[in-house]
This record gives structure tokens, sequence and C-alpha cells, in this order.
């Protein structure tokens, strides 16, 4: 009856157990997708890069630089309409294995309220969530 319970006890202690890693792993995908689209949808893609796996990160910063050659006032209105643009994340689904994840969201316009679906895709390196891929 004892060996019962406790195998009972350390069952259930390895699901809360689980179920603790996959919320732990779903906020840490969450945030680093929130702190990525915060930067990128406000045309910082130095600091998105900084987010993303290092083949992205520099698509991001050659963007940029593209960036730069438009005229003045093209500039200065995608700056502007970037900047009401706001996100929603709708899901985190795991991805393939444990150290990879696919991110649904919501890219939410002014005069699109109900908002259009993309997805991001993360990986994790060293630790750390990056983004390895928009819109995939």
């Amino acid at each position: 009856m004892i060996k019962k319970n406790l195998l009972i006890g350390a069952f259930m202690l390895s699901i809360v157990l689980v179920l603790a890693s996959c919320a732990s792993r779903e906020s840490a995908v969450t945030q680093k997708t929130n702190e990525f689209l915060n930067a990128y949808f406000a045309i910082d893609y130095t600091a998105a890069s900084k987010l993303c796996t290092k083949e992205l990160g520099e698509e991001l910063v050659n963007y940029l630089k593209s960036l730069d050659s438009l005229e003045p006032e093209v500039r200065e209105m995608l700056e502007k309409n970037s900047k009401e643009v706001k996100t929603e994340i709708v899901s985190v689904d795991p991805g393939k294995g444990k150290d990879t994840a696919k991110v649904v969201y919501k890219v939410i316009l002014p005069n699109f309220p109900q908002g259009i679906e993309n997805t991001i895709s993360l990986i994790k390196i060293d630790k750390n969530w990056c983004v390895s891929e928009l819109g995939s």
C-alpha cells in the first residue's frame, strides 16, 4: 500500500513538473516574441536583430540599410504608420523539438481591427530563444 502511494505521488509530481516546464517554455517564447515584434514594428531593426539568429539578424540589419536610402518623407510616413501597429499573440506551438517553437500572432492595424494572422519561428540557442524565421 505504501509503495502504491509512493508511486502515485511520484507520478503526480512528474506530471506537475512537466506542466510547469511547458508553461515556463511558453512564457519565455511569448516574452521573446513580444520583445521582437515590438522592436520590429517600431522599425528598430538593430534591437530586433539582437533577438534573432545570426542569419536573420544580418538580414534585418541589411534591410535597415535599405530603409536609409528612402526619401525622408517616405521614411517618415513608414515610421508613423508602423507606430500604429499593435500585435497580439494567438498561440504558441511547441514545434518539432524541445528547442523549437512556432508562434501565431495578429498584426492589428487601425483600419483593420480584426487583424492579420502571421507566424514566427523560434529556436533555442545556448539557453536563449532566438527568432529564426518570419512568416513561416
